[in-house]
């Protein structure tokens, strides 16, 4: 019997085509995104205007969305364009958003695989983990100002604080969803717990752990601006959210600057996110292959 071996032409050619069907798939995936930012936003400015006309609410409580966006464009009190200002601003809050979500992410992995694979600390830890996470961070925010100051470093367990308790839960229930013959095939082979952990139980909770993932980037950003809200706090968009609403009823248009550029940053993680699930194939789930 004679093996059949495969022409470099023909592997080159496979390559080739499944290349060419990633770049569809990535493309697709980009324009329904598009699709669904335009039609979300449209709907939201509908809302608004309805809600305005509905309301009678004057201009300088409620200004129009194309008031709002003009604005991005004009001089602040600065004496800079204020979507410059904003931009600085924006680059403050993902440097504490990033260092944050990282930290969170790396507890939450490990405390992640501890609740899973140990059944007697997981029957303990994970309720204790879903019960702080009930916790307003908003309560442990000003505590942490004023045990750490308003340097970087509160801002950033802020953000880690966040972050850590989706990526947890998304582990432990990642871990814990597999099947119990592929555990059992492992074992046969003689793998050690290591090797079950990096080969079986990491890759097969892969697409929960990136759902985890996903919810965490926009938290890591929330728990940022939280952490740069206390006085004190010199830059970053809490402190822009905090200066514009102390002059909400003179100029109402820098608050919606500001929560808008926040929603940008907070989506710009979160899509920055799934672009590394997309590169990672034990990421997609068996729905997402199929489509």
């Amino acid at each position: 019997m004679t093996a059949t071996a495969t022409s470099p032409v023909a592997l080159t050619t496979q390559g080739a085509a499944s290349g060419a069907a990633w770049r569809r798939r990535v493309v697709r995936s980009i324009i329904k995104s598009l699709i669904a930012v335009v039609g979300v936003t449209a709907m939201v400015v509908i809302v608004w205007e309805f809600a305005k006309w509905a309301s009678n609410t004057d201009d300088e409580l409620m200004p129009h969305i194309w008031t709002v966006a003009a604005s991005f464009g004009a001089i602040n009190s600065q004496g800079t364009p204020e979507w410059v200002y904003l931009l600085d601003n924006a680059a403050v809050t993902l440097r504490n958003s990033l260092f944050g979500f990282a930290i969170g992410t790396a507890l939450g992995l490990y405390t992640g695989i501890v609740i899973a694979r140990n059944k007697i600390i997981g029957a303990g830890l994970l309720p204790l983990t879903v019960l702080a996470q009930t916790v307003p961070i908003v309560a442990i925010a000003p505590a942490l100002v004023l045990w750490l100051g308003t340097g970087l470093l509160a801002k950033v367990l802020i953000a880690a604080y966040l972050t850590f308790f989706p990526v947890t839960v998304a582990t432990a229930k990642g871990i814990g969803s597999v099947a119990a013959d592929q555990h059992d095939l492992m074992r046969i082979c003689a793998s050690s717990s290591w090797q079950l952990l990096v080969k079986l139980q990491l890759p097969a909770s892969l697409p929960l752990i990136f759902v985890g993932l996903e919810t965490a980037a926009g938290l890591s950003v929330i728990g940022a601006i939280v952490g740069e809200l206390p006085f004190g706090s010199s830059s970053g968009l809490g402190v822009v959210i905090l200066t514009s609403w102390q002059f909400y009823t003179i100029q109402a248009e820098p608050l919606y600057d500001a929560a808008f550029a926040s929603c940008l940053l907070g989506a710009a993680l979160v899509f920055g996110v799934r672009a590394i699930r997309a590169l990672v194939p034990a990421a997609k789930s068996d729905t997402e292959g199929s489509t």
